[in-house]
C-alpha cells in the first residue's frame, strides 16, 4: 500500500460532450442542453473518477479526489486531481 498522486484527464470532442449531456439529461431541449452541458460533463467526470477511486481504494492507504476543472480549447478537458 502507499499513496496515489496524479491527475485523471478526460479529453472529449465537442460532439462527444454534447452526446454525454444528451444521455445524462434525456428530455431536455437543445437550448437547455447547451446551458447545462458543462455541469453534465463535470458530473460525468465525478461519476467515473469516483468509481475508479472506489475500485482502487484497497490498493493504497489514501485516495483524495478533488472537484473537476474544465479547460476549454480545441477540445474540452476535465481534470480530476488525485493525491
Amino acid at each position: 500500500t502507499g499513496f496515489l498522486n496524479g491527475f485523471v484527464i478526460y479529453d472529449f470532442s465537442k460532439n462527444l460532450s454534447r452526446e454525454i449531456a444528451y444521455r445524462l439529461m434525456p428530455g431536455f431541449s437543445n437550448e437547455e442542453l447547451m446551458r447545462f452541458e458543462k455541469s453534465a460533463i463535470l458530473e460525468f467526470a465525478n461519476l467515473i473518477t469516483g468509481k475508479a477511486s472506489s475500485m482502487l481504494s484497497g490498493l493504497t492507504e489514501k485516495i483524495e479526489v478533488f472537484p473537476p476543472t474544465m479547460i476549454k480549447g480545441p477540445y474540452k478537458l476535465v481534470l480530476d486531481g488525485i493525491g
